[in-house]
């Protein structure tokens, strides 16, 4: 649910203010196509290279759009004098989007996992999802699918409630400094790099490039977070969180901390990590990763809350 008041206070910086009668004061998601709308959303009208969304207004309007974020008020003319909905108007639509992101981020305060690299990014958060689900229970748990850049994330967080205690959350990007943007945006308490490939070379120049923007995800845990790297990646081996961060890797590398072996396909149940199995490299130190029945974020490491490795590692 999305409220009119957290868009105002987010968006103050911005200029934002109501244009005709306040109609509604909540929204049930956000909408960029008006062709998609559903009754009861708020209309984003936003200009791209492809089109202005400030167009589509009026198409909004008829689709029983419950309110518009728009940055001109000249397209309302169209709407045979009376939108039907709570207009809010914005120096800039985007960056008021942004600016509301962060706002809801830090009222309801889940937990953030932040997911980055090249592949695999949705499919280790689906995982990640359904192993914590049965843990906090499913209501608790927020994923945003693959909404995943400075535009889609804080479309997905329309769906974000209070009752999120947990939120796990796909980060990406194509062009430099985004990503940056992203994790400063979401604060991770952990973040999870999967690997580092030569894709959107157009945009990053290369791979050691991709490196560096993806490890600003790694680089924005606080003191008191946890990375997990892949360890069978040298590029992602190669980051550091920053200091006093726990450090976890996973792979089939015999130094991972957690190791996967007898990898095949998925069982019949079609559960992320039944095509596995994942044994934990005793520590040292005597803690390890947790060890059977040891809470995974003992002392600190971003992760707590009675979810231990065993449940981590049969999924």
């Amino acid at each position: 649910m999305i409220h009119l008041d957290d868009l105002l206070a987010a968006a103050a910086q911005l200029g934002a203010r109501t244009v005709g009668p306040v109609r509604s004061r909540a929204f049930d998601g956000f909408s960029y196509d008006s062709r998609n709308l559903r009754p009861g959303e708020l209309f984003l009208a936003v200009r791209t290279e492809k089109a202005d969304g400030h167009h589509f207004i009026p198409d909004a309007c008829r689709r029983g759009a419950a309110g518009i974020l728009c940055e001109r008020v000249d397209a309302l003319s169209a709407c045979d004098g009376d939108t039907g909905a709570t207009v809010l108007q914005v120096r800039d639509t985007r960056q008021a989007l942004i600016a509301w992101a962060g706002y809801v981020l830090r009222r309801y305060a889940p937990r953030v996992v932040g997911i980055a690299g090249s592949v695999g990014k949705t499919s280790t958060q689906k995982a990640i999802v359904s192993i914590l689900a049965p843990a906090f229970g499913a209501p608790a748990v927020f994923d945003n699918d693959n909404l995943n850049d400075l535009y889609g994330l804080p479309i997905a967080l329309g769906r974000l409630e209070p009752h999120h205690q947990l939120a796990i959350l796909e980060l990406a990007a194509d062009q430099p400094a985004d990503l940056d943007r992203l994790a400063r945006l979401v604060r991770p308490e952990v973040a999870v790099v999967t690997n580092v490939r030569p894709v959107l070379l157009k945009y990053l120049g290369s791979v050691e490039r991709a490196a560096q923007e993806i490890e600003r995800v790694v680089a924005a845990l606080p003191a008191a977070g946890c990375f997990v790297a892949n360890a069978d990646d040298p590029l992602v081996a190669r980051m550091a969180p920053p200091a006093g961060c726990r450090r976890l890797t996973v792979g089939r590398s015999p130094d991972a901390e957690v190791r996967a072996t007898d990898i095949g396909p998925p069982s019949p149940t079609g559960r992320p990590g039944d095509g596995a199995a994942l044994t934990p490299r005793p520590s040292p130190r005597g803690r390890g990763v947790g060890g059977e029945g040891r809470p995974v974020g003992d002392e600190g490491d971003g992760v707590d809350d009675g979810v231990t490795f065993t449940v981590v590692c049969r999924g």
